[in-house]
């Protein structure tokens, strides 16, 4: 038995004992695989008339980034990013960016866009919009970035 009635309110302190108790046990935590597979189009940055970009995914409050494809405007990440949620957001937001040594990385364009969470596998690609919010950087479209999203309900 739980002693609780010192600090009622302690157990909910740690959000691992929220979800151990009874009522809970059917909360179940999922795993979204997100395949981030090439850009296209993307905007040079570099004096080479290239780019060093990446990929910054966000799902919820989480963040992942996929690894740096050297001298491309057409990169092929096929990258996959798992994502552990126990609510299935229902946007993703990609952003890419063009690596750079020695400055700070440079922002190519960004897409926020809806899931198909009715699903399990769905295929996208979003146009990727060129002006960051409150700047005013680019306008338009600034290439492509296709990707795949697969939920997995885990047991």
């Amino acid at each position: 038995p739980l002693h609780t009635h010192h600090h009622p309110l302690l157990i909910f302190t740690d959000p691992l004992a929220f979800f151990s108790l009874g009522s809970y046990d059917t909360m179940t935590q999922t795993l979204v695989n997100v395949r981030i597979q090439c850009g296209n189009n993307l905007l040079a940055s570099d004096p080479n008339g290239l780019s060093d970009p990446y990929c910054i995914v966000k799902l919820g409050k989480q963040k992942m980034k996929t690894k740096t494809v050297k001298k491309s405007l057409n990169p092929i990440w096929e990258e996959t990013l798992v994502f552990s949620v126990f609510d299935i957001p229902s946007t993703i937001y990609i952003e890419v960016r063009d690596y750079d040594f020695l400055n700070s990385d440079d922002y190519l364009g960004s897409a926020t866009c809806e899931l198909d969470l009715d699903r399990s596998q769905s295929s996208y690609v979003v146009a990727l919009q060129g002006v960051r919010p409150g700047k005013k950087e680019y306008t338009g479209i600034t290439g492509t970035v296709g990707f795949t999203v697969e939920i997995v309900l885990e047991s």
